[in-house]
């Protein structure tokens, strides 16, 4: 059960990596009202671009922490 419940989560994370990689690479992500701090300046087109590609890494990222959680666990078993 646990497994299956991983896999769904990788699945998930790897879906929102791809939207915002889509995002980043379609130039939507330069719509998004994205601001430094509470009263800051905007962020650039070039910083939503970024940041969109950085949100799509932190997704990555997190589907190889439960891909090593997965391995450990069947590795229990």
């Amino acid at each position: 059960m646990i497994l299956k419940t991983i896999n769904d989560d990788i699945k998930q994370c790897e879906i929102y990596a791809h939207y915002w990689m889509a995002m980043a690479i379609t130039g939507v992500a330069k719509n998004r009202r994205i601001y430094h701090g509470t009263k800051g300046p905007e962020f650039t087109d070039d910083e939503k671009i970024a940041e969109a590609m950085e949100t799509a890494h932190s997704h990555i990222q997190r589907m190889t922490e439960l891909i090593d959680k997965k391995k450990t666990l069947l590795w229990k078993e």
